[in-house]
């Protein structure tokens, strides 16, 4: 999740066209963030620093989360989201599956209209003789 954000935010080589703002913001509507931008010195500051940085403070905020909730409830949230994961990239699976084989019915639909009447009149031929 953090190299995905980073990889959108912080492009270019040069700090002065990352937007770190943007990312901060982006990262604060999934979690609280520790980092503000005012701390962050533009002349020191490289991607991997702040990356590493990132990445810090993600596990302090889920340590400190999984020490209000308790571990217990924490592994039950994680089973509880994974799962939820789990089924809604498997009902997207089976819409795939179901737009696939919509299109393979619609492509194979003429050919077969195509073959119908020759077969009846093979048919009709090999009766007569």
């Amino acid at each position: 999740m953090i190299d995905r954000l980073c990889g959108e935010y912080l492009v270019g080589d040069y700090v002065e066209d990352w937007d770190v703002d943007g990312l901060l913001t982006q990262l604060e509507q999934m979690y609280p963030v520790a980092i503000a931008s005012e701390d962050l010195d533009p002349h020191s500051l490289d991607r991997e620093g702040l990356i590493a940085d990132l990445r810090e403070d993600v596990v302090k905020a889920y340590e400190e989360r999984e020490q209000e909730l308790g571990p217990e409830l924490m592994r039950e949230l994680e089973r509880y989201i994974l799962l939820q994961i789990i089924d809604e990239r498997w009902r997207e699976h089976l819409h795939d599956m179901d737009y696939l084989r919509e299109g393979i019915h619609l492509r194979g639909s003429p050919r077969s209209t195509r073959s119908w009447p020759t077969r009846t009149r093979a048919s009709t031929c090999s009766a007569r003789s």
